[in-house]
């Protein structure tokens, strides 16, 4: 909770840009970047623990997952398959992995065993399906779908895949998260 990771954009004087996924202090004093790229970074997460973020970047010219030991600032890539691979969500106890992959057509959220690198297909949709954040039990997902015509928060057993709509009164959503107490 002292710590806070960000991406910043610079422009060079020739209207390039430079993606840095940097840490600092939670005041933004002390920053230390990560990663430098000329490609996009996206989505940076804390691990539960705090020793390590995963985060998208565009570096290879494609959308990949990669996690980063702050530590040692040893890189590993967690997910790089073709189309979209992005919001990545760590389970409470670090060992598994939500994200977003388009990898059989639609985005759908798939969890990863991080150890393993074992997938399973939490949605099986054409919807678009994304923002997936863990329920402190880490027993269901929430995640926003355009299932119901436009954007909504949704609960999804990661046991069975069930999926229930949250209910909302509102116009739309963009984001939802459970907070530590559930």
């Amino acid at each position: 909770s002292t710590k806070i990771v960000y991406v910043l954009v610079r422009y060079g004087s020739d209207g390039s840009k430079r993606y840095i996924l940097e840490v600092a202090d939670q005041d933004g004093y002390n920053p230390r970047p990560l990663v430098n790229s000329p490609e996009p970074i996206m989505s940076p997460t804390w691990a539960p623990d705090g020793r390590k973020v995963a985060y998208v970047s565009f570096e290879k010219r494609r959308a990949s997952i990669y996690s980063q030991d702050l530590a040692s600032g040893q890189r590993r890539l967690i997910s790089s398959f073709p189309g979209i691979n992005g919001a990545p969500a760590w389970s409470p106890d670090g060992r598994k992995m939500a994200l977003v992959l388009s990898k059989s057509g639609s985005p759908n959220i798939y969890v990863m065993d991080i150890a393993s690198g074992h997938l399973k297909q939490v949605t099986n949709d054409f919807y678009i399906n994304t923002e997936p954040a863990w329920s402190p039990d880490s027993k269901s997902l929430l995640f926003t779908s355009n299932r119901s015509g436009g954007p909504q928060i949704y609960q999804a057993s990661v046991a069975s895949g069930s999926i229930s709509r949250i209910s909302y009164d509102g116009p739309y959503n963009a984001r939802a998260s459970y907070t530590r107490d559930g």
